[in-house]
């Protein structure tokens, strides 16, 4: 047994979770087709491995702070370059994720939240708000001397996506 655990040792994070995850999925976890809250922990399960097996694409933005006051999450859809002064489409509109991350800073600008939507969820989302002007963003002053425009999103307003239409 000990030199299992040496050999496991050895090996890399990636490689031991690959272990882990697969001696816990055949060790006791009970009949999955007869446990609902099992099978959908499965689901979870295998979303998050995904993600940490690097087969989906994740795009990462964000959020710094003004969200603790307006309590919106911004969506970026148009970019300003103030090197060619040309608008040209971004974020939401041109990205390939599979999923998009918002990272949520505290007063401290440290860490403290995130949220991961499937980027086709959220670019329904986009579609949705886009069509009523008292969520546009209008545009964002970047300290390079970019700019950006886009959409609000009340941050709640993230979790009714699952809702059937």
């Amino acid at each position: 047994m000990y030199e299992i655990v040496k050999l496991f040792e050895q090996l890399s994070l990636e490689d031991q979770h690959k272990i882990v995850s697969t001696l816990t999925k055949k060790l006791g976890r009970g009949d999955r087709k007869a446990n609902k809250t099992q099978i959908e922990g499965k689901v979870g399960e295998d979303f998050i491995d995904k993600i940490m097996n690097d087969e989906l694409l994740i795009e990462v933005k964000t959020e710094a702070g003004k969200y603790l006051d307006t309590g919106n999450i911004y969506i970026e859809d148009m970019q300003y370059d103030a090197h060619t002064g040309e608008d040209e489409i971004s974020g939401i509109l041109t990205t390939e994720s599979d999923i998009w991350s918002t990272v949520f800073l505290d007063e401290n600008k440290q860490p403290c939240g995130v949220i991961f939507l499937l980027t086709s969820r959220l670019k329904e989302l986009y579609d949705e708000y886009h069509r009523n002007t008292k969520y546009l963003a209008g545009k964002h002053k970047c300290s390079n001397g970019s700019a950006s425009s886009g959409i609000k999103v009340p941050i709640n307003d993230y979790f009714k996506l699952n809702k059937k239409k």
